[in-house]
């Protein structure tokens, strides 16, 4: 059984990621279908993609973790001595405790792999939510991006998993992505979806998009229009337009709504 689901799961029909206005990258954007995904280190969640990785009760499953670190041991210090590395390994098969421990210890450097490995893209189903207006797109004077899910990326956005409490994880199991959809409750304001992919210098096989360099290319039709914040300049307004119109995006407007605390866009949806 899938342990997400995704926007196409969740038959949403469109997705939103707000960014500051920087005319180059909305450029790059437009002309060349190039968005950028973030590393996790740049979040403002100190929690986010950290995750908690627990130590099985069941012996065996116990020594799948030990071999996944001899493995990774491996590969990420060649040059330990391998009978150290393994005398490492039976003292753990022998004092789960002290396995517990290191795992603890050791968190830092698994989240720094990760880090170097994986690249987000951060999108909500709310274009018109103040608070992400004024978090991640410049106190409202930035955009926000429309993006069509029924294209092969973009369908594939996973919805995030929020909880009260702090979540574990498998360390052996490859395919478990779940670090990197799972936040606290406290963020359920932004109801977030997520496009993982690999870095292609670091990726490990091929089950999620590849950006190179952090740029992630998109399919045809994806970007559908542009939102541009209610306190943007006349200027941005107009080097946008510059760009957009020849290129057949739309251009919306976010407007404060008078006597309410409410955002309206224009042209509506």
């Amino acid at each position: 059984m899938p342990r997400y689901r995704t926007a196409l799961d969740n038959r949403i029909d469109r997705l939103f990621h707000y960014q500051p206005y920087r005319l180059e990258f909305l450029e790059n954007t437009i002309r060349h279908g190039l968005v950028r995904f973030a590393r996790a280190s740049e979040f403002n969640d100190p929690w986010d993609c950290k995750p908690s990785f627990f130590v099985p009760e069941d012996d065996r499953d116990r020594r799948r973790v030990v071999e996944f670190m001899q493995s990774a041991s491996e590969r990420h210090t060649p040059e330990v001595d391998p009978a150290y590395r393994k005398a490492r390994a039976e003292q753990y098969l022998r004092d789960p405790e002290q396995l517990r421990r290191d795992l603890v210890r050791t968190s830092a450097e698994m989240w720094a792999q990760m880090d170097r490995r994986y690249r987000l893209y951060c999108l909500s189903t709310k274009p018109d939510c103040p608070l992400m207006w004024g978090h991640y797109a410049d106190h409202h004077r930035g955009v926000c991006l429309e993006f069509n899910v029924q294209t092969p990326d973009f369908c594939t956005a996973i919805e995030v998993n929020y909880s009260a409490e702090y979540p574990q994880f498998s360390l052996v199991d490859g395919t478990d992505l779940s670090p990197f959809h799972s936040k606290s409750a406290d963020w359920c304001y932004e109801q977030e979806y997520r496009l993982i992919a690999q870095e292609t210098s670091e990726a490990l096989g091929s089950r999620t998009l590849m950006t190179r360099d952090g740029f992630y290319q998109l399919s045809q039709g994806s970007l559908l229009s542009i939102i541009i914040g209610s306190c943007a300049s006349e200027t941005t307004l107009d080097e946008i337009a510059e760009i957009a119109r020849p290129a057949g995006i739309l251009l919306r407007r976010a407007t404060r709504v008078p006597h309410r605390y409410e955002l309206s866009i224009d042209p509506p949806f």
